[in-house]
This record gives structure tokens, sequence and C-alpha cells, in this order.
């Protein structure tokens, strides 16, 4: 039978029990090479989406892997990062093609190759049955595709158009600027002469 006291002693003792357990895993995510900035896990993506990264090997080179979560799919190689700036960095990836369901659940991680030149050696689009070993990499985070919404029933819709100034009566705009061509035109003579 659980006690009262029995029951406020595992109270106070469970997060003493876990607190260290936590502290290994924020220390573990601390090592790690390489960070997924955006988009943040459990979020919805469109087909094309900005990550942004950060790296804190000195020297390394990130490499962006894809994979839907689809029976059997590999993970995919995305574009090659261009730059990177104090360890951060943005590309742009991908998720599917265009025969991607929505609502298609997709994971992302960086590895961290050791140099540019060793990062070139992952060309776009090479797929991976598992993450290559013997590289680090970011904890792994997973997206959904977005749902499409719905498209707007097309009906014409009436362009306003802004008046920009009231004509005088019985007159085309057309008309209403020839006059000011009369007026510089004399001018213009004067100068000849």
């Amino acid at each position: 039978m659980l006690t009262r006291r029995k029951f406020l002693a595992a109270c106070v003792a469970t997060p003493a029990l876990l607190s260290p357990m936590m502290a290994r895993a924020a220390d573990e995510e601390r090592k790690r090479p390489a960070k997924i900035l955006s988009p943040e896990s459990d979020s919805e993506v469109d087909r094309f989406e900005d990550l942004g990264g950060e790296i804190t090997q000195k020297g390394g080179w990130p490499v962006i892997l894809v994979r839907p979560l689809i029976e059997d799919e590999p993970w995919y190689v995305q574009p090659p990062v261009m730059a990177v700036d104090d360890g951060e960095f943005t590309t742009r990836v991908y998720f599917g093609d265009q025969k991607s369901a929505p609502g298609t659940r997709f994971r992302i991680v960086i590895l961290v190759a050791r140099s540019r030149l060793e990062a070139a050696k992952f060309k776009e689009g090479t797929p991976f049955r598992a993450i290559p070993p013997g590289l680090g990499r970011s904890n792994w985070i997973t997206v959904t595709l977005k749902r499409p919404a719905e498209k707007e029933k097309e009906t014409p819709k009436k362009e306003k158009v802004p008046k920009k100034r009231k004509q005088e009566k019985g007159k085309s705009k057309k008309q209403e600027k020839e006059p000011e061509k009369d007026k510089k035109e004399p001018e213009q003579d004067k100068e000849a002469e």
C-alpha cells in the first residue's frame, strides 16, 4: 500500500533521479557538432524550405540529408551548403517530389564532413540506406509536408482602379495632357532664337 509518506518521498526523489539523465542528454546535445535551427521539429513545411543550421566542428562542413518516413525509403542528399558564417548557415532543401502526398512525414539530419572538399563528395540526390558512419551529426528532427490550402473559387473580381485626379468635363486624359505640350513648345522656340 502506498502511504502518503512514500508518495511524497517518490515525488521528491523522481526529479532527483531524472535530473542526471536530463543533464546527460543536454550535455550530449551540446557536444554534437551540428544543430538544426529551423525548421522546428514537428512543424509543417512546404515542398521547398530554407533550413537553418549551426556547426561547431572547426573546419567542418555541413551535408544535409532528408528521408521520407515511408517504408524502405532512403536518406537523400540535399543541395550543397554554399556558405557558413561563424558556424551558421542557411540552405534550401526539398521534401519529396511532385508526387509526394501532403501529410507525408520527413526526417532531417545534418552531417558534418571534415572539410568542404569532403562535403562536395556527397552529390545532391544520392540515396543512402543508412546515415553514413564516421561523421559527426546533429540530432534528427521530423517535419510534415503541408496540406495545400483550398484553392479559392475563381470568380472574377472587380479591379479597383484608383482615381488619380478628376478629369475636366468632356476631355479625355490625352486631351488634358496636350495643352501642357503646347505650353512647353513656345519656350523651346524662344531658346532657339
